[in-house]
């Protein structure tokens, strides 16, 4: 929206074939067709070939310094985000990625702005469980390390990649800003969402869930969060506008949508969800698990269940964002009330492009 600005991408070229500019260009068209086509190599959206898991990116020495006489500010929005995997893959991306970005942002006293994820807070699905556990832990912007169960190769590497830089900052050799992002979700305009949904937990969850047709009653009781990605894009850009002195800021619609209502307009639209009591909640999954074509449906929340086949819904840790609400409104910037508009708008989508199929 500031044509004064330039912005430099980092991109890793992936086989022979296709450049870094066709990579950014091909994903640029998927979100918002030849909108930005223009813009790319042309004073605008630079490109350059590096990858920063690698000394200076991969750059050779003159055009690593070039990049740093040319900006302001780094924003690291690279990771791994899958939920399983080869710990080494992760550890190299989220973790020596980072500390190589710190390294370049301390060096040249650039602000730095990191793209993390609420799920440092631990393990356990995002759902909010609306204090329905004894002995509650907040997890507010001011803490990182509540004892939570990081017994998980992505949120083990990007709780390491946060204390990295928060003792570099505590060091003050580094300026920086933290986003802890909750549950990134379609685009809230017209439903749209990542290429690559099969990677998206908490998709494969729900996909799951619609699949069987039954969710268990202690649901009832909990809520869950929908943060839709053009509304993050438009928080993360007023917080860096207004150059926050502070440290972390956690950014997830604090605007819960219950399990129940999330059900019933799931009913409305035709799609049979009903509530269950535990035993018929596993022996549903026993079954599709059973079936050698329906098991790959619900494969999205195996590794959520215990070993009697039902969710592991509780965890005693609560996300807080009282502080980052608060400055956000400051700001300008409000989170949007989940509705039954807007989950249509998420299932459609998803039928569309046959990632839920009926």
């Amino acid at each position: 929206n500031n044509t004064n600005n330039t912005i430099y991408c980092i991109i890793r070229r992936k086989g022979l074939s296709t450049s870094p500019s066709e990579r950014l260009k091909k994903t640029l068209n998927y979100y918002f067709g030849a909108k930005y086509d223009n813009y790319i190599d042309k004073n605008k959206i630079i490109v350059i070939e590096g990858d920063i898991s690698q000394k200076n990116f991969g750059l050779e020495f003159s055009k690593y310094e070039n990049l740093a006489n040319n900006i302001d500010i780094v924003i690291n929005s690279a990771a791994l985000v899958k939920h399983y995997g080869d710990y080494h893959k992760f550890y190299l991306m989220n973790v020596i990625g980072t500390k190589n970005v710190v390294e370049f942002c301390e060096k040249y006293h650039k602000k730095l702005y990191h793209i993390s994820t609420t799920s440092v807070s631990g393990l356990g699905l995002p759902e909010n469980n609306q204090k329905q556990v004894n002995e509650i832990t907040y997890f507010s912007e001011k803490d990182l390390y509540k004892n939570q169960n990081l017994n998980n190769t992505y949120l083990q590497t990007k709780f390491e990649a946060e204390k990295i830089i928060l003792e570099e900052v505590a060091n003050r050799n580094l300026k920086a800003t933290i986003f802890r992002m909750g549950n990134i979700s379609n685009r809230y305009l017209d439903g749209k969402f990542q290429i690559n949904a099969t990677e998206n937990a908490f998709v494969n969850r729900i996909k799951a869930i619609l699949k069987l047709g039954v969710i268990q009653n202690g649901f009832k009781k909990h809520s869950t969060e929908f943060a839709p990605v053009d509304f993050c894009a438009d928080a993360i850009i007023k917080l860096i506008q207004s150059n926050p002195k502070f440290t972390i800021f956690h950014i997830f619609n604090h605007n819960l949508i219950s399990f129940v209502d999330l059900v019933k307009f799931i009913n409305e639209l035709n799609i049979d969800v009903k509530f269950v009591t535990d035993k018929e909640f596993s022996e549903k999954v026993t079954a599709f698990l059973k079936n050698p074509i329906l098991k790959n449906e619900i494969a999205g929340i195996v590794t959520d269940l215990d070993t009697n086949k039902k969710f592991k819904i509780i965890s005693n840790i609560l996300m807080k964002a009282d502080f980052s609400a608060s400055y956000l409104k400051q700001l300008g910037f409000n989170w949007p009330v989940i509705d039954k508009e807007y989950i249509t708008k998420y299932v459609e989508y998803f039928k569309q492009t046959n990632f839920f199929k009926f």
